[in-house]
């Protein structure tokens, strides 16, 4: 069989990605992000419809967590599982409890004041995008003051497309998970999972956030925790 020249090879191979993200980002179609139920996975996300990552793990900064830490904006999510056995005080700033506290009421997706939203963002989409599409599932641990019983609670989980350039976020999906009594009789923390049905297209260097406030229905603030063996908050790619 005749074989090509070396950098005729190389142009053939060019032309071909260039006709592959055209079609992807002209609207084509794609293919289908597969995503499954595992937690054994690879961390990729360069090109579109390869997506490999099915777990996103929510982690504080530094992560593994060695400490306690003042809070932070724009923590990470990554497919790399927690290893740390002790869940630190991750908002030294606000109050002296284990895990995050976020304050009630928050005002949305674009609430800036630190003590009332928490974010987290995965790794930049690559030269072709990374195509969402299916369901994603945020799971996370979370609890009210002192384990109090008895207490409503209300957390807000929006989904946003981050640019990395600029940091304009657009919402993808949002949704709001309530309960008249959040320990529902458990002295400790407790579990939550909210769900998106989502088919999006995170374009070059954008960045899939999730961000948790705390709404005007719970009766106080509310604490979360993550980034542990135990207390393994993160986001779903099914």
């Amino acid at each position: 069989m005749a074989r090509l020249p070396v950098g005729h090879r190389h142009v053939g191979l060019v032309l071909g990605l260039a006709l592959l993200g055209g079609a992807l980002l002209s609207g084509g179609q794609g293919a289908l992000a597969l995503f499954t139920d595992t937690e054994q996975v690879t961390a990729t996300s360069t090109a579109s419809g390869s997506f490999s990552a099915t777990t996103y793990y929510l982690h504080n900064n530094p992560t593994p967590p060695t400490g306690n830490t003042v809070a932070q904006a724009n923590l990470s999510m990554n497919t790399t599982a927690p290893t740390a056995t002790t869940l630190f005080n991750y908002d030294t700033n606000f109050d002296s409890a284990a895990g995050r506290r976020i304050q009630r009421g928050g005002s949305g997706a674009g609430e800036t004041t630190l003590a009332r939203y928490q974010n987290w963002r995965g790794p930049s989409a690559g030269l072709l995008g990374q195509n969402l599409n299916g369901t994603v599932t945020v799971e996370f641990w979370s609890a009210m003051p002192d384990f109090v019983q008895g207490t409503a609670g209300q957390v807000q989980v929006f989904l946003r497309d981050v640019d990395g350039v600029t940091g304009i976020a657009l919402e993808i999906a949002n949704t709001t998970i309530s309960a008249t009594d959040w320990q529902a009789g458990s002295s400790g923390w407790v579990k939550k999972s909210a769900s998106f049905s989502v088919n999006h297209l995170l374009l070059l260097g954008h960045r899939l956030e999730v961000k948790l406030l705390v709404g005007s229905g719970a009766d106080d603030d509310m604490l979360f925790a993550y980034d542990t063996t135990l207390y393994r908050s993160r986001v779903r790619l099914l």
